[in-house]
């Protein structure tokens, strides 16, 4: 498969005298996207499907069979969930890389905040999340808003979802500063989002860090990495501040 790209040649004078066609050899491009294509395709689709069906049978299971053996089946019942959640967050990282392209417009940050909390932390089956907000309410942001969305709201969802206690706290903040910490709208936005969480383990960190995985060094998803692409796309720098048993400290510098 070729593409094409056709471009018009000058002398030294600006006189048109004739046309460069150059031809590029983009079949191992193509064949790449689409086996993207289905693999997110199977992610998005076919794994969230069969795992419900799996979590169905696994809550019956657990509602019928004896105390030990209803213990084993809601471990089915939430690997299932995990599986499942896995092929949400491909389709965010499949929505993200659509979006990456979109015009830049201006944002009340509170208000996409807002939008992103109200998404994650449903008031039925999320009751005991207490999330704080603490954000200026005219503090805007220049911003591709879809990937931002995406980007926080991966943030927020698993400050949320790898949290055992029983009542997760989450704080998401914002200011205007300056580059040693001042308060001055021109210079930029940092935006953090803390959580009292298990904190993220060392070698997930560094994964992301170094770029890659290999099979004795990866992730165990897709969260950090929907982060920090994300975040690169925004032209933000994003950092970490984890300790174990004692929350992390997602920074954002727009």
């Amino acid at each position: 498969m070729l593409e094409v790209v056709s471009s018009g040649a000058d002398d030294p004078r600006g006189r048109a005298v004739g046309r460069t066609v150059a031809f590029h050899d983009v079949t191992d491009r193509e064949a790449r996207r689409q086996r993207l294509e289905v693999l997110n395709r199977v992610l998005r689709h076919n794994l969230r499907n069969e795992m419900t069906v799996v979590m169905g049978y696994a809550d019956v299971l657990a509602e019928s069979l004896p105390d030990e053996e209803a213990r084993l089946a809601r471990k089915i019942e939430s690997r299932s969930e995990a599986l499942a959640d896995l092929g949400e967050k491909a389709r965010a990282l499949e929505s993200m890389m659509q979006s990456a392209s979109d015009a830049a417009t201006t944002v009340s940050l509170g208000d996409v905040v807002d939008e992103i909390v109200a998404d994650v932390v449903s008031p039925d089956v999320d009751s005991e999340v207490e999330v704080e907000i603490d954000i200026p309410p005219h503090l805007t942001l220049e911003t591709n808003v879809r990937v931002l969305k995406t980007v926080l709201g991966t943030v927020v969802e698993n400050a949320v979802e790898h949290n055992d206690d029983p009542s997760p706290w989450v704080r998401v903040s914002a200011r205007a500063a300056t580059a040693d910490g001042g308060d001055v709208a021109s210079e930029g936005v940092v935006v953090e989002v803390r959580d009292d969480g298990p904190g993220i383990p060392d070698h997930e960190l560094a994964v992301v860090d170094d770029g890659e995985e290999t099979p004795l060094s990866h992730g165990s998803g897709l969260g950090l990495w929907i982060v920090q692409w994300g975040s690169r796309w925004l032209g933000a720098d994003v950092s970490f501040e984890t300790e174990r048993d004692s929350g992390t400290t997602v920074r954002f510098r727009f």
